[in-house]
């Protein structure tokens, strides 16, 4: 033992509570090293995390669509180390507006337009890699809040985006037709692009939100 200097091996390694025995046969219960043995143990089954799990030193996290940064506002307050890059086709000094300024060195603000500037996965790995500085596989979270103006039913229908089906009514006004269809496309892109993140980052969380509807 470091701290009592007493010279044993232990008669049966697998028990940390077990008696200790010296080289010459005396038996020595050296609390130090059994104390240190049990915290050990009962510390790695009460973790219990797989041992597979890659670590960071922080949190990560990609937020499609971001709007106002209400993940942000939750993330930031929540985990002092966390990071967020943050993509939304609005501006940032818009996207930023009601995020406190103390938060803002945080928030790697990309203004993006998915209709014609697509998020494929080689394309969120090149966001990611500029301003998180790591790869997919690192990444915490990604969250994915795609506009519902075009899904949502709250109006019962009023809007003509779509069929009752979900499917966008090819009777509607024209812009909202282009609309519907615009975010069917963007909508499809970014899923497959999050399913191909999560075969590279299986750990990671990704969530997707959107009002009741369509």
């Amino acid at each position: 033992c470091r701290i009592c200097s007493v010279a044993y091996h232990m008669q049966r390694p697998h028990d940390p509570g077990t008696a200790l025995q010296d080289p010459h046969g005396s038996d020595h219960d050296c609390q130090h090293d059994i104390m240190r043995r049990i915290l050990t143990i009962s510390s790695a089954r009460r973790v219990g995390l797989p041992a597979t799990r890659r670590r960071v030193r922080r949190r990560k996290i990609v937020d499609i669509c971001s709007g106002q940064q209400s993940l942000a506002k939750y993330i930031l307050l929540f985990d002092a180390g966390a990071e967020v890059l943050s993509i939304d086709v609005i501006d940032k000094r818009e996207a930023l507006a009601e995020l406190p300024d103390h938060l803002h060195h945080r928030v790697h603000f990309v203004s993006l337009d998915l209709d014609t500037d697509p998020l494929t996965f080689d394309r969120l790995q090149q966001l990611v890699r500029t301003h998180l500085r790591c790869d997919i596989g690192d990444l915490y979270a990604t969250h994915f809040s795609p506009c519902c103006k075009s899904y949502s039913t709250a109006d019962v229908g009023r809007s003509g985006y779509r069929l009752p089906d979900g499917r966008p009514n090819p009777k509607a006004d024209p812009r909202r037709r282009r609309y519907a269809v615009m975010w069917d496309r963007i909508i499809s892109t970014v899923l497959h692009t999050m399913s191909q993140a999560v075969t590279t980052q299986p750990d990671m969380l990704v969530t997707i939100e959107n009002s009741y509807g369509m």
